[in-house]
């Protein structure tokens, strides 16, 4: 049985995907058919009326979040990614600096002057760059998009072959976008409001490959709270 805290958040810890989300939705409206919004149990001063309103609400965004996530492929959002992606400028050389004696001069080359749709993410550079984290955030924002088609390439590869193949960049990648600081010092600040959309989108479809993956439930928390904070922003 699934806990009525779980039928209002996104995806509570260890659900996978599309269709235990819609789980949750369903849940979430027969926990108020029974009533649940009686009382007012925070002394919040609204009505059952406007309570009702409010957690129906809660339970059609995780169902369109669900159905979204059923449909779309790995494939479908990267090309997503491509198209906001290719708004995004190559940032100030002068941000690039590290990168050559952080990564070497094959990564240096990969990066620098290279707008983030135009990066290879097959090249030798980039293949054995792990810049995210060390980059100023301006800079880290705007190569996330190329390690982000990287990562679901990945996937795609993985579930053809049966056997990842992005060794160095698959785990930078997800350590850098479930850090802690990964939304307030870079994504929010830094992306515009579809760059930040398909941030989320990325991180609702690693939750959905978390097996393929090998994420931890602690791993998934991370993610689920990257989700929640991208929605919050894009509701404002």
């Amino acid at each position: 049985m699934l806990k009525f805290d779980q039928a209002f958040g996104l995806l509570p810890t260890g659900v996978p995907g599309g269709e235990q989300a819609l789980e949750l939705s369903d849940a979430g409206v027969d926990a108020l058919g029974l009533g649940c919004d009686k009382f007012d149990w925070f002394n919040s001063g609204t009505t059952t009326t406007d309570r009702r309103a409010s957690h129906y609400g809660h339970t059609s965004q995780v169902r369109q979040y669900a159905t979204n996530l059923k449909v779309m492929t790995p494939l479908q959002l990267a090309e997503k990614i491509k198209d906001v992606w290719s708004r995004i400028e190559a940032p100030p050389v002068e941000d690039m600096r590290s990168m050559r004696w952080e990564s070497g001069a094959e990564a240096a080359k990969a990066f620098t002057g290279v707008k983030p749709i135009d990066v290879d993410i097959e090249s030798v550079g980039f293949e054995v760059a792990t810049p995210l984290m060390n980059l100023p955030a301006r800079a880290a924002a705007a190569y996330l998009g190329p390690y982000m088609l990287s990562l679901l390439d990945g996937l795609v590869i993985q579930e053809n072959a049966g056997f990842p193949v992005d060794i160095m960049t698959r785990p930078h990648t997800l350590a850098t976008m479930s850090a802690p600081n990964f939304w307030t010092d870079t994504v929010g600040p830094n992306l515009p409001p579809e760059c930040q959309e398909v941030v989320g989108e990325v991180a609702a479809m690693i939750v959905a490959h978390r097996v393929a993956l090998a994420l931890t439930d602690k791993n998934v928390a991370k993610f689920e709270r990257l989700i929640r904070a991208v929605r919050r922003a894009l509701e404002h």
